[in-house]
């Protein structure tokens, strides 16, 4: 990131500080176009100036998400084109840090990019809260705008201060898994458990994993963070990815937690469609919190479950 956008998030910081103490709408609008959704506790903000990017999640106050002020170039929550191969590195920037043109109806949002001409994409994100319960309902799309048939999949990449544990239903036996290089996996009576620890990591290191269930937790200051998604099997990931991966910077400064759609060729005008519900809660006191926990493995699945969602069609040809 260049050196001029960080005066600007600094502003944005203070702005979006300032308009939290207004708790009498699930939608705000603060300056330079940070778009903030409210449910009970929890305050999620996405800048519309930078690839429409969920840049905090606050939690009775508290940030949830690795800020700038960590990384100026990796933070908050985003969605990318996968697999990787087709872009390497860095992500393409019409998706990831441009702006993104708004339709607004109440409190949901619907964000668009501009179409990127050389990936022949244009990525979508339609927000809203949960109608009942304290939950944030993410939809992306990401439309073939050339004029040849091209193959895809959505990723959705969020960015946690390092630490804490995250665990999902997984498959220990994976090809995709034994690639990987993360320090502090293990894998228990179906659950893929990754318990950060500072001392083991010694570089950028990389969770690649099979998953089942459609979900992925992560826990920390007994706080859970839990994103559903659609559950997709193993002959529908994309190239070289896995359904789930967990990343940690070689800083040790931060984690992503990484969730992969279905990979899908696309005829031109077509869309794939991806939906997420991300939700925050307090696990109660008299849970264990520890790798291997039975109930905090029990107490998900009833929260997961409680509140899944039902997507209609994984394909849609765009409406527009």
């Amino acid at each position: 990131m260049k050196s001029y956008f960080l005066p600007l998030l600094f502003v944005l910081a203070i702005a979006m500080a300032c308009s939290s103490k207004d708790k009498r709408y699930p939608y705000q609008l603060t300056e330079h176009k940070v778009h903030l959704l409210r449910v009970p506790k929890t305050i999620l903000s996405i800048d519309q100036n930078y690839g429409a990017r969920i840049i905090s999640l606050k939690y009775y106050g508290k940030e949830l998400l690795s800020p700038y002020t960590i990384n100026a170039e990796n933070f908050g929550s985003t969605l990318w084109t996968s697999p990787q191969s087709d872009w390497g590195w860095p992500p393409i920037a019409t998706f990831d840090v441009m702006p993104y043109d708004l339709n607004i109806n109440g409190s949901e949002l619907q964000f668009y990019s501009a179409p990127d001409k050389k990936s022949g994409f244009q990525i979508r994100k339609h927000l809203k809260l949960g109608a009942r319960d304290s939950a944030f309902i993410i939809t992306y799309s990401i439309k073939n705008v050339s004029d040849e048939e091209k193959s895809v999949a959505p990723w959705e990449v969020t960015r946690r201060r390092a630490g804490g544990i995250s665990f999902f239903p997984g498959d220990a036996d994976s090809a995709i898994l034994s690639k990987s290089n993360l320090p502090g996996v293990t894998y228990q009576d179906g659950i893929v458990w990754f318990e950060y620890d500072p001392k083991k990591i010694l570089a950028d290191t990389k969770l690649y994993a099979n998953a089942s269930e459609g979900w992925l937790a992560n826990v920390q200051d007994s706080i859970l963070f839990l994103k559903s998604f659609t559950d997709i099997p193993t002959s529908q990931l994309p190239p070289d990815q896995g359904e789930v991966e967990i990343f940690a910077d070689g800083t040790r400064s931060y984690i992503e937690l990484e969730n992969h759609g279905e990979y899908m060729p696309l005829f031109p005008g077509d869309s794939v469609v991806y939906k997420m519900k991300w939700l925050v809660k307090t696990i109660p006191a008299h849970i264990d919190k520890s790798v291997g926990s039975k109930d905090l493995v029990n107490w998900v699945r009833k929260v997961v479950f409680k509140n899944k969602f039902r997507i209609r069609d994984h394909l849609i040809i765009d409406e527009d």
